[in-house]
């Protein structure tokens, strides 16, 4: 086992060296060494480098090179060969050009020598056509002259007939004409635009009104001749009284708020009726015949024939005429101050006006003095009566019943005439769509009133509108369009159609941002109510309305459906409004005397 083993005689063992450690002299010497030996080599990779690249440049030029000769030789053989096949293309077409030409010169010579056969052949014809002509056109005139002399005669006779029925027929037509031209004049005179025709009247009444309160403060005056002697004191209570009414009312009026809740213009409204009783039963001022504050015309339904023969004494003490003055002033005043910036605020004072107005102890035989109010609104607000004019001119400023900065004074701006027109619109809109169906009142102001109001503004011409129209329309509307739909049916639908969709599109161009923002109730009512008056106008079923609102629809069951809960609280407070005359309060202190 062991056999293979070389036996090695035993040595001395090995000495190991000393240990030797560079010196730092010699470990720089190799650093530099490393240093030399790296510089040396990169400038030996870069002198490489550029040998290659110098050669692949050198290559790729030489390749670029041959290839342009070689491309150049070969644009050269193509050449030739396109040249050499141009060369057989033209001597072919050369020959095919010369077997045509022959062909042609053929035909040619083919084609004149059947051209002579037919002119000869045609010549004979002519000559043989002729010579029967000829004795066709003596033929002929033998017998046009016997047909003349028959004709003749038949045109005399024709004439005369032609004649006689010329003259019929031309009476029969100047008849037409006529009777067609009085049916034309009659229609134009049926369809021209006209405004109120009261309207005249209520500004009869707005002076009347003025000299009621010019006379009624008379009363108050001191008239004794000798100032030692004592007053009367029958004009003292009744100048005080005068007074306390004209400043209570004021003041009432501007306590009516929105949005507070049920009942919260139950007191205010009140307090008002409370006022109104007092002046009713004063005992102070001489009676006045109211009659002269009514407008007869303003309700066909109850004419003053009816109203006496109710056998109501139509005098009443002046200071309550003098009272509904005062009221009338001071709710067009909140229209056009409050309303003005808010026409929602329109509302409770509009709701309470109307219950005064309408309250039977303030009537007369069933006439309202409502009239009163209206008049006040023919004068600041006349286009809700047909009125117009332009807004540029003096004279068209006091017809659109523009407003001035004081007694006397300038004319307000245009944006402060639009606020109040804006407020006088939403209070109109507030008195003429108001339900009277759960009330024991009679509705002084009906709501067919409204629609005479519209149907006069937008039948206005088209070159005499004016942004007054459009903020009035806008005022009126934007806040009733259920109710208007409750009152007036599919003939309402169709009237908010023509109003804010159709209208404003006729409107002209200097118009259209007033005309816009009518424009945009639609969307509004659709948004807020689901309401769509967008709709194709020939697909609604309308309504007939007669001039006292009583309607009858064409089919039943498309009535339209009303949200009661929208209007729920003005509901509320109209019957909280209709029990005020069984519960009787004192005013306040200052009225306590009344």
């Amino acid at each position: 086992m062991f056999s293979s083993i070389k036996m090695v005689p035993r040595r001395q063992p090995i000495r190991q060296p000393r240990e030797w450690t560079p010196t730092d002299d010699m470990n720089e010497k190799i650093r530099q060494y490393n240093l030399r030996q790296l510089a040396l080599f990169r400038q030996i990779k870069e002198d490489s480098d550029k040998f290659k690249a110098k050669r692949d440049a050198e290559l790729a030029a030489s390749t670029a090179k041959h290839n342009a000769v070689r491309e150049e030789v070969m644009q050269w053989i193509r050449d030739e060969q396109e040249r050499e096949k141009r060369a057989e293309e033209e001597k072919r077409q050369r020959q095919l050009r010369l077997v045509e030409e022959a062909r042609l010169e053929k035909l040619r010579l083919e084609e004149e020598e059947r051209r002579r056969e037919a002119e000869r052949v045609a010549e004979e014809a002519r000559r043989r056509a002729e010579a029967e002509e000829e004795l066709r056109r003596a033929h002929e005139a033998a017998v046009a002259e016997a047909k003349r002399v028959i004709e003749e005669q038949e045109r005399a006779r024709l004439l005369a007939i032609q004649q006689a029925e010329e003259e019929r027929l031309r009476r029969e037509a100047e008849a037409a004409a006529a009777a067609q031209a009085a049916a034309e004049a009659e229609e134009r005179e049926r369809t021209r635009f006209r405004p109120d025709p009261l309207h005249p009247a209520y500004v009869d009444l707005h002076q009347r009104l003025k000299q009621l309160r010019h006379d009624t403060v008379e009363l108050t005056k001191d008239r004794r001749t000798n100032p030692n002697m004592p007053p009367d004191e029958r004009q003292v209570r009744a100048k005080q009284f005068i007074g306390d009414v004209r400043r209570e009312i004021r003041k009432i009026v501007g306590q009516f708020v929105v949005g507070k809740g049920r009942g919260a213009n139950s007191v205010p409204t009140r307090n008002l009726i409370m006022v109104l009783k007092a002046a009713r039963d004063d005992k102070l001022t001489p009676l006045v015949d109211c009659r002269h504050f009514i407008i007869e015309g303003s309700r066909p339904d109850i004419p003053f024939s009816s109203a006496s023969q109710q056998h109501a004494d139509p005098n009443m003490p002046a200071v309550f005429l003098y009272a509904m003055n005062i009221l009338a002033k001071a709710v067009v005043s909140q229209w056009s101050n409050e309303a003005s910036v808010h026409p929602k605020k329109a509302q409770p004072v509009g709701i309470a006006a109307m219950h005064a107005f309408s309250t039977r102890e303030f009537c007369w035989g069933g006439r309202s003095l409502i009239d009163m109010l209206i008049a006040k609104m023919h004068k600041v607000c006349p286009v809700l009566f047909g009125i117009y004019g332009p807004e540029e001119t003096e004279e068209g400023k006091v017809l659109l019943g523009w407003a001035r900065d004081g007694r006397g004074g300038p004319w307000v701006p245009t944006m402060r005439h639009h606020e109040i027109q804006c407020g006088l619109g939403a209070g109109f809109g507030a008195i003429a769509m108001r339900n009277f169906s759960k009330s024991r009142n009679e509705n002084p102001f009906p709501n067919w009133n409204m629609w005479n109001s519209l149907s006069w503004m937008v039948k206005v011409p088209l070159d005499e509108l004016t942004s007054t129209h459009f903020v009035v329309l806008k005022a009126m509307l934007e806040g009733h369009c259920m109710r208007f739909l409750e009152f007036f049916g599919d003939l309402g639908r169709r009237g908010l159609w023509d109003i804010t969709v159709d209208f404003p599109k006729r409107a002209p161009h200097a118009l259209r941002s007033a005309a816009g923002a009518l424009g945009i109730l639609p969307d509004l009512w659709k948004r807020d109510l689901g309401v769509d008056v967008r709709m194709d106008p020939t697909k609604i079923r309308y309504r007939v309305v007669d001039y006292e609102g009583d309607s009858e629809m064409t089919d039943p069951d498309d009535e339209v459906e009303y949200d009661e809960d929208e209007d729920e609280d003005e509901e509320q407070q109209m019957e909280e409004m209709m029990m005020m005359q069984e519960q009787p309060e004192i005013v306040d202190s200052e009225m306590s005397d009344v």
